[in-house]
């Protein structure tokens, strides 16, 4: 067995390494990838590296542009267009009962802290810089936010103010003068008593790893940026002397140039002298590393916390998980940086910009020769006026030669186009994919244009899955993990149109995360024909062999319904259908079943008596009851079955937290007894005169 105490490092032995490692991330980062970086920014605003001659043409063939601002849209649109990106597979009955309310959970979290927003940012600097990271925290002290919501009804204003965490400050009661109805206006603050998740997105040059790095997790990687001491403070930071903390932001020294080329301006700001010491701006650095610092021979996550150029140690915590993931949507293997649109489309677009240029070169030459004349006998300044019917002095005879210029770039136009084709299938989006050019789709049969929309959705579809891989299912998988850490168990979701409480609690954040966005060849269109198929057939069977046949059922209408309305780009169901579930579809059926024995018993007994018809309706109504027992039986065998998944959950539940007390009982009776343990030694050994041991020799007494 291995000795423990040779393992282990002290926090200023990790300080130190930390510093000189961070140090030489930066430096790997920005000496490998700024060049990359100017380059990406320089190309989306629109611009080239090739050269320019005055006098000649400036025209940039902006290619890389295009196809960035191409894809977003397409990417954007298949990554949420879903109810639910991503969604969490049960692994047993335990967790079947669960799953959906977990993925809905999920869901609300990353739209409610701005999920959009920041995989928007991540999606387009990986097209742009190779790779865009997002960073998924939770902060302690959350800063309150300002409310206002007009034109509400008295319900949702008596939900406002039940709502724990919002305390509404201002009520304003408005009339309709025509219809008289009464709606109000609130503002209220929002305080994030216990905390709150963050999710944000930064730029690439802010982030640094180690050159080694092929994953996240086993390396050393970070994020360093400019802060204010204020800022510092309210993160929880301490420091004795916050002015010598230097600011080294890489937006206005190693990166500036990227970020000038981002904004389209320079970010130059004069280091005036604060007189707050609030106001004073350093860069602190958190670093995401693993140290074995309690010396038991297994390395535990940490962050720290570094301040200025020099890194000097602010403060470290150990923590469940890091939270930066590196989105990409052409990620290289082994590596963390993966290609960028720039990197497969840059010298395509300096060679359509060179041929763009010689084309109208070549035409204004054609169409402005160049005059040859005597200056003895042609006035030159008439010469070279180039507006049109404009006359030329001359003096006797003078003769004016042009040099005309054939036009010969048209033989550039084919090769122009195969260059811009060639691009378009590097990257996969076409413009006849993407509906562009009409003209592309001329003179083409409807298989062609099939085929040539499923070629490139296929190469959208694979960026997609890279950026769900690297980006989506990993910050679903964070929020999830903080959200079950730091937030109350009870919280509310909407589903199927209603607000629903769940437990967060019960949830279980090591369930397979799999993917919901838009993957497969199947259009829209195609989706929305074979549900209508679906729902003929569910009507069809439902029509003739009623609500008890084995196919369908009315919540299984109710879910074709759905998926209808969602791709019609509608996202509340409920608010065209009411929800039917098993309980729902079970009452429906048994009211059916009552009213029709009710109208049978009346027809009955308007129908004289018959022997023999009485016996066969006797036998069908046998029949039928035992087929109500059949599946009422089997509806409470569902009850049941349900019931038991959550008492199991619960005796589950309650062995676990039996277990944690028990633990901690032992662990307090054993502190206890060796701290009893620890007194009576130290009593003994205080003690001069020991107690002398009973028997032998009797004790003298004393006169």
């Amino acid at each position: 067995m291995a000795d423990k105490n040779k393992f282990g490092i002290s926090l200023d032995d990790a300080s130190t390494e930390l510093a000189y490692v961070v140090e030489e991330a930066s430096n790997f980062m920005f000496s490998e990838f700024n060049e990359d970086w100017v380059t990406g920014e320089h190309y989306f605003a629109g611009k080239s590296n090739m050269p320019s001659e005055a006098g000649r043409s400036s025209m940039v063939k902006t290619e890389v542009r295009d196809i960035i601002r191409s894809l977003m849209p397409n990417v954007m649109r298949t990554l949420l267009h879903s109810r639910k990106p991503v969604v969490y597979t049960p692994n047993s009955i335990m967790t079947a009962a669960f799953a959906e309310q977990q993925s809905h959970w999920a869901t609300q979290l990353f739209y409610r802290e701005g999920g959009y927003n920041a995989i928007y940012s991540a999606v387009q600097e990986s097209f742009k810089l190779k790779a865009g990271p997002i960073k998924t925290y939770w902060v302690e002290d959350a800063a309150p936010e300002y409310v206002k919501a007009t034109g509400i009804s008295a319900e949702e204003l008596l939900d406002y103010q039940d709502q724990p965490d919002l305390v509404v400050e201002e009520v304003e009661k408005n009339e309709d003068p025509i219809s008289g109805d009464i709606t109000y206006d609130i503002e209220a603050v929002r305080y994030y008593t216990n905390g709150k998740i963050t999710l944000q997105a930064f730029p690439i040059y802010e982030f640094f790893c180690e050159r080694r790095a092929d994953n996240l997790e086993d390396y050393v990687h970070g994020h360093r940026r400019t802060v204010k001491v204020s800022e510092a403070i309210e993160m929880g930071l301490e420091y004795e002397d916050w002015a010598v903390l230097d600011n080294d932001d890489p937006k206005a020294n190693d990166a500036a140039e990227v970020d000038s080329k981002k904004r389209g301006y320079h970010n130059n700001q004069d280091d005036a002298a604060e007189t707050d010491i609030l106001n004073h701006e350093f860069l602190l650095t958190e670093a995401y590393c693993k140290y074995d610092m309690d010396g038991d021979g297994s390395p535990e996550r940490y962050v720290f916390y570094l301040g200025g150029s020099n890194y000097k140690y602010l403060y470290h915590e150990r923590i469940e998980d890091f939270c930066i993931d590196l989105v990409s949507h052409d990620p290289m293997p082994f590596t963390v940086i993966g290609r960028s649109i720039c990197d497969i489309t840059k010298s395509s677009q300096d060679t359509e910009t060179s041929l763009l240029r010689a084309v109208i070169d070549n035409a204004l030459m054609a169409n402005n020769p160049r005059p040859a004349a005597d200056p003895t006998k042609v006035n030159f300044n008439d010469l070279m006026n180039n507006a049109i019917g404009a006359p030329i002095r001359s003096k006797g005879r003078a003769e004016i030669q042009y040099a005309d210029v054939p036009f010969t770039a048209q033989s550039l136009l084919p090769f122009m186009q195969y260059l811009e084709q060639d691009t378009q299938t590097r990257v996969g989006v076409t413009k006849a994919a993407t509906g562009l050019d009409p003209d592309a789709m001329q003179s083409t049969d409807k298989q062609a244009v099939m085929n040539t929309i499923q070629l490139s959705q296929g190469q959208v579809e694979l960026m997609v899955r890279n950026i769900v891989e690297t980006g989506i299912i990993p910050v679903f998988r964070r929020l999830l993990r903080l959200s079950m850490r730091h937030m109350d168990k009870l919280q509310m979701i909407r589903n199927k149109g209603a607000i629903v409480p769940v437990d967060i609690s019960r949830f279980d954040p090591y369930l397979v995360a799999e993917p919901n966005v838009g993957l497969g060849t199947a259009s829209p269109e195609q989706k929305l024909q074979m549900l209508q198929l679906v729902y003929a057939e569910q009507q069809k069977y439902l029509m003739s062999m009623g609500m008890d046949n084995p196919f369908t059922s009315l919540s299984q209408i109710y879910n074709t319904l759905e998926d209808m309305i969602e791709l019609g780009g509608l996202q509340n169901a409920g608010r065209y259908f009411n929800y039917i579930d098993k309980e729902i579809e079970a009452m429906i059926a048994e009211g059916m079943a009552k009213k029709a024995a009710e109208q049978s018993e009346k027809q009955e007994a308007m129908q004289p008596v018959d022997p023999g018809r009485s016996l066969l309706m006797a036998e069908s109504m046998k029949s039928r009851v035992s087929m109500q027992k059949t599946m009422s039986d089997m509806r409470v065998k569902e009850l049941e079955l349900a019931q038991r998944s959550i008492e199991k959950a619960e005796e589950f539940d309650i062995a676990r937290d039996k277990l944690v007390q028990d633990r901690n009982i032992k662990l307090a009776e054993l502190r206890r007894e060796a701290t009893n343990e620890t007194i009576k030694r130290e009593q003994e050994a205080n003690n001069p005169n020991p107690p002398r041991q009973q028997g032998g020799q009797g004790t003298q007494k004393l006169g």
